[in-house]
């Protein structure tokens, strides 16, 4: 270990064997180098949008709000989805479970795996997004941060996501994006299934053949 504090460590690997002489990176002890974070999207006039948090990122620019995606540290104690369900509360003013079905009858809320942050950490990034497409938020409360009473929730559309800095705002939503996509052509796939099922018996019971 090169330095520590009661928030972050840094850290030097040597492995001379396997061609690491030195490498240099972060752990950040508040959370164990986990961390969370969400996607909350809806859909509206047949469009989704996403939700992002315009606010100042202090390493990134201290006078001036970037978007950014909703995130925290797992507490001791605390499960993964649990803290996803705090910040779902403290940043976007949602609350629920994470079992809870939309009115489409399939799950708010999924899991989208993880990644890491850059090559300078071993954090790793537990990814979720969710449905709120039909509830209606109060007001965020956040975390009692300064920074976090000044900042703001954005709904946004694709054509906007280019727009942000923060790298994982990019996955999320690649991920989010393609499992709306996957969903919807299962639903039609399982609609048309039906229909067609439907068709069958109406003919059958005609005489005929339909379909």
């Amino acid at each position: 270990m090169l330095k520590s504090t009661k928030w972050l460590e840094l850290k030097e690997m040597k492995f001379p064997a396997k061609g690491i002489y030195g490498y240099v990176f972060s752990h950040e002890i508040r959370c164990n180098g986990r961390i969370i974070a969400i996607m909350p999207w809806r859909k509206n006039g047949g469009k989704a949008f996403y939700l992002l948090r315009n606010e100042i990122t202090p390493c990134w620019d201290p006078d001036r709000p970037t978007m950014s995606s909703i995130t925290g540290g797992v507490d001791p104690g605390r499960t993964q989805e649990e803290t996803a369900l705090l910040e779902l509360w403290e940043e976007a003013g949602y609350h629920g479970t994470t079992e809870s079905v939309g009115s489409n009858g399939l799950p708010r809320w999924r899991k989208l795996g993880a990644c890491y942050g850059t090559k300078s950490t071993d954090t790793v990034y537990s990814l979720f997004c969710v449905d709120v497409t039909g509830l209606k938020p109060k007001h965020p409360p956040g975390d009692g941060s300064e920074l976090e009473e000044k900042a703001k929730n954005l709904w946004v559309l694709d054509s906007l996501i280019g727009t942000a800095v923060d790298p994982l705002v990019y996955i999320l939503h690649y991920r989010t994006k393609h499992m709306i996509e996957r969903t919807d052509a299962e639903r039609r796939r399982d609609h048309q299934a039906r229909f067609q099922g439907m068709m069958k018996k109406v003919g059958k019971m005609l005489g005929g053949k339909i379909g």
